[in-house]
């Protein structure tokens, strides 16, 4: 298991809150979880172990939870970690779409299931989506023909033009470059005297959150807008596979399934920015990507003219990735992702992908990297491909499985909720 780096001022805040949450009569783990400023249920645990002396006698780690449906319907593409993809609560998006008015043209940045329930509730046309995910915008354009999704990275790709939207939703991945080029973008799409609604990351996300929160502000102000006020912890989301199977990796399997909740910032345009996209640091890591049945897989780019090991390699303990942040050091060697939040070292990884590819489409592997390298393969090369193969089937099966238990253990409760 990878370690992500402590912080000594966020470890001393965790113990204050989870002994706050104590001493207010909380009593089990999925109560903490949610009484806690969005704190990362893994973070929570070890604070509790750490604090072991001064937990309650009466502690105990389950009890019964709530959990709220995504949005999401059936049929949509699995979310994946590379995407950042958190999706609403039924409630979130009930909240959200209530804010927006009937009748003005809206725009979703990074917030496609607020697509669906806008054509859920009616609405033919009027309503813009801009998302990076080119899967999630096909799943929209299919589900709402009058809708116009564009696939675009509002981070690093081409910037967004000006805009006449009465409203925009921006929903970023929760760092800071993402969040200053979304209320860019939301500020060039949105008219004067419109409105700004961003979800903004709770206080106990990760160390520095509060700095982030103010530069995120001062950035806002500076693409014209002002903040009209932040409701904490009013947008709630599901959580995806990918991140309950890293839970139960890390041995916490009583997580509501609603536990992440953002705070949410309303602005108003007050004029038109005319400063220029803010400049996001590093290089953007690039991967490809293969559905083989609903398990969706990204391979780290890599060249296909010459034939490398295809073959699959540990990388963590049991293959499971036990965290969803981008600050996990394991994250930088991984070749191989899966949307189960599995991660391999693979040298070949665009051979792997050619692999998917004919598995995905019930073709011969074997020929298929043969075509691709432009010559026969050798009989080394041949065993590995086989034993990729073998590997690829094995791990699209177990996800598969994952998947259908997941989905019927999220209708279980839905039936108890309801009852």
């Amino acid at each position: 298991m990878t370690e992500i780096a402590r912080d000594d001022e966020f470890e001393h805040a965790l113990d204050n809150w989870v002994l706050a949450a104590f001493a207010r009569g909380v009593r089990s783990f999925p109560e903490l979880v949610a009484a806690l400023p969005g704190a990362y249920p893994t973070d929570i645990a070890r604070t509790v172990y750490r604090l072991r002396g001064s937990v309650p006698p009466d502690w105990h780690d389950s009890s019964p939870v709530s959990v709220s449906r995504a949005v999401s319907p059936a049929g949509w593409p699995v979310e994946h970690p590379l995407d950042f993809d958190w999706r609403f609560t039924a409630h979130a998006a009930a909240l959200l779409l209530d804010r927006c008015g009937t009748g003005v043209p809206l725009v979703f940045l990074g917030a496609p299931s607020l697509s669906r329930e806008a054509a859920r509730r009616g609405r033919r046309s009027g309503v813009t989506l801009v998302d990076r995910n080119p899967v999630i915008v096909t799943a929209v354009r299919e589900s709402c023909p009058g809708f116009v999704a564009v696939c675009t990275d509002l981070v690093r790709g081409e910037p967004v033009m000006v805009g006449d939207a009465a409203l925009a939703v921006a929903d970023p991945p929760w760092y800071p470059e993402h969040t200053a080029a979304f209320l860019w973008a939301a500020a060039r799409l949105t008219r004067v005297g419109g409105q700004v609604l961003l979800s903004l990351p709770p206080e106990g996300t990760r160390p520095g959150i509060s700095s982030e929160r103010v530069d995120a502000v001062s950035s806002a102000t500076s693409f014209g807008l002002r903040l009209v006020g932040i409701e904490p912890r009013a947008l709630a989301y599901s959580m995806p596979p990918f991140e309950h199977n890293a839970l139960v990796a890390a041995g916490l399997t009583t997580v509501p399934n609603d536990w992440r909740h953002g705070d949410l910032a309303t602005f108003t345009v007050v004029q038109r920015t005319v400063e220029r996209r803010p400049c996001a640091p590093g290089e953007s890591d690039d991967w490809d990507e293969e559905a083989v049945g609903s398990v969706r897989i990204k391979c780290r780019k890599c060249s296909a003219d010459e034939f490398r090991d295809p073959t699959l390699s540990g990388l963590v303990t049991g293959d499971m990735l036990t965290s969803v942040s981008r600050r996990d050091p394991a994250r930088a060697a991984v070749d191989v992702w899966t949307s189960g939040n599995r991660v391999y070292r693979c040298p070949g990884s665009a051979i792997f992908r050619v692999i998917l590819h004919c598995l995905a489409r019930e073709q011969d592997p074997e020929r298929a990297v043969s075509e691709a390298l432009a010559r026969g393969l050798n009989e080394v090369e041949t065993t590995l491909v086989r034993r990729a193969a073998g590997q690829a089937v094995e791990l699209v099966q177990r996800e598969e499985w994952e998947l259908a238990e997941y989905g019927h253990r999220r209708q279980e409760r839905d039936l108890v909720e309801t009852v």
